[in-house]
């Protein structure tokens, strides 16, 4: 529901995030309060383990956290690229049972712990953060409709699962301890099926016991584990850090286990997977039924389908607020398609055995393709998803796609190049604008990143037989005047200003290009033109806005 940037706090002197509700949701008074509460909720938890907020403001109505910036990585980037042995798992985890006691001990539940919202910086300190669906367990008040699903499926209590039903701290020990079992055993405990059959799972299904998923777990850490993930809540560990006691003394009674289990057991080969998302999103995925259910598993789900019916179509209700062409929310309650698929983070080899056996999946591809970006190999990723073109059924979510891998792993050739096949595809088609949208705001954002190369792209487009279009000419120069390159700056935004002189883009970077070269009030006239184009994107006018008013690019 928000996005969190790098900046730089002048007064501070010093580099933080700014978490910022996205523009769709500002007029909803009930997420501009929860947004609200969050930063209320975080200021009043003083912790060496929790991410701090340092203010809480607006900025032409849209709310913003200034928060403390952790350079570094994700628990889930992390644990999908190193081996986790027994001392790494005490290591990185006892800080974050320490800041979840101490949450506790305020009143203070976090409803969504796991290893996204867990940052690790480059001495891999862990720190808990994102605190969006927390709430005061003992304050009845909520702007949360108690019939609404809030949470991740994979890591979600069954409490929490069950909806309606009040939860206390030992959900979020639930939760925590599927982070551990996930970390110890090599996934986590349920991850078959649809969103909601996870929910249902995490209701109603026995845990799968640890050693049977990795029989190198010791005797004695799975007897830790069960303990955790008890259905019952009173039957959990009072604390986390108890949890952590009784997993450290499991670890002592066996010595070697450390080394047993340091490389996690490989998770079942699936052409897509479960994604780490709320369940208030839609995912996309195509799985084979399973086969273990016979008539009684039927039965049941046909039971249990109308009961998370009901809820769902009472949550559809809520959601049809949620309007917003950005990319981190891929669900729209309309029937335009979604722009990017959910793709499976995979190890290199599980990804490449997923593609042997499902050689005309495009998303198998898009799979082989992230690990490849993981263990550095950009012009591999690149063969693999030209490659993978071939057998995508959607050619606009599949480039899109593939643009976005390359994004997250700063190959910004590769994002642009994916992303001009992605604007081609779209072009005469109801999903042209959202497209537009998203890829502008995601490489205008992406600027101070690897400075893209416009003769190779230009060159690489020509061979594709794909257009390179004004906005990506000019979003293009925006990144050159970023990396101080102003000549080759003004060629490319004059390049674009040639073949669309009134495209919103175009004009605010152009003035961002005038301005650079001394000319304010040339600069103005381009933003207030910007700002006042009728098409113009949401985040386009929101950043002429914040130009007009500083005066500089």
């Amino acid at each position: 529901m928000a996005t969190v940037y790098k900046a730089y706090h002048a007064r501070l002197r010093r580099h933080v995030a700014l978490k910022m509700i996205h523009a769709g949701l500002v007029e909803d008074p009930q997420f501009v309060l929860r947004f609200e509460r969050e930063a209320q909720i975080i200021a009043a938890l003083d912790h060496p383990h929790i991410v701090p907020v340092y203010d809480y403001a607006e900025y032409n109505g849209q709310p913003y956290l200034v928060m403390k910036f952790v350079e570094g990585q994700t628990l889930k980037q992390y644990t999908a690229k190193n081996a986790v042995d027994a001392q790494s798992v005490l290591s990185l985890m006892q800080p974050i049972a320490s800041a979840l006691d101490y949450a506790h001990g305020q009143g203070v539940l976090h409803r969504d712990v796991k290893p996204s919202n867990i940052l690790l910086d480059a001495q891999t300190t862990a720190y808990l953060t994102d605190f969006g669906l927390a709430r005061l367990f003992e304050n009845a008040d909520s702007t949360i409709s108690q019939s609404m699903l809030l949470g991740t499926p994979a890591y979600m209590s069954p409490e929490q699962a069950q909806g309606g039903v009040a939860v206390d701290y030992h959900s979020d020990l639930y939760s925590f301890g599927v982070v551990l079992y996930e970390m110890i055993v090599g996934q986590v405990p349920f991850t078959s099926g649809t969103p909601h059959v996870v929910i249902h799972d995490q209701i109603y299904r026995e845990l799968p016991a640890p050693r049977e998923m990795n029989p190198n777990v010791p005797e004695r850490v799975e007897t830790v584990l069960l303990k955790a993930l008890d259905k019952r809540p009173e039957m959990r560990y009072a604390s986390a850090n108890e949890l952590m006691d009784a997993l450290r003394e499991g670890y002592t009674q066996n010595p070697d286990a450390g080394a047993q289990h340091a490389t996690p057991a490989k998770p079942p080969i699936q052409a897509a997977e479960l994604p780490d998302a709320p369940v208030s999103q839609t995912v996309v995925i195509k799985k084979k039924p399973r086969r273990q259910w016979l008539v009684f598993g039927c039965l049941a789900l046909v039971i249990f389908a109308v009961i998370f019916a009901l809820l769902f179509f009472r949550q559809l209700r809520e959601l049809r607020m949620l309007r917003t062409a950005t990319a981190e929310i891929t669900v729209q309650v309309t029937p335009v398609e979604p722009l990017l698929y959910e793709v499976a983070s995979l190890t290199l080899e599980d990804a490449s055995a997923n593609l042997r056996l499902n050689p005309q999946n495009a998303q198998a591809y898009l799979q082989l393709a992230q690990a490849q970006f993981e263990v550095g190999d950009q012009a591999v990723a690149l063969g693999t998803l030209t490659n993978g073109a071939d057998y995508a059924n959607d050619l606009l979510r599949y480039s899109l796609t593939a643009a976005a891998l390359a994004l997250q792993h700063n190959d910004i050739n590769t994002a642009y190049l994916f992303s001009a096949a992605g604007l081609d595809h779209a072009a005469g088609t109801e999903r042209e604008n959202a497209a537009r949208v998203w890829v502008g705001e995601q490489l205008y954002q992406a600027a101070e990143g690897e400075m893209p190369n416009v003769l190779l792209l230009r060159r690489m487009a020509g061979e594709w037989g794909i257009p390179v279009t004004p906005m990506l000419e000019a979003l293009a120069a925006n990144s050159l005047l970023a990396h101080n390159r102003l000549p080759a700056a003004i060629a490319a935004v004059d390049a674009a200003l040639s073949e669309n002189p009134s495209m919103a883009e175009v004009l605010l970077i152009n003035g961002e290009v005038l301005a650079a070269r001394g000319n304010s009030d040339a600069a103005h006239q381009n933003w207030q033109l910007a700002h006042d184009q009728p098409d113009a994107p949401d985040w386009v006018r929101a950043r002429a806005r914040t130009l007009l008013a500083t005066g500089t690019a």
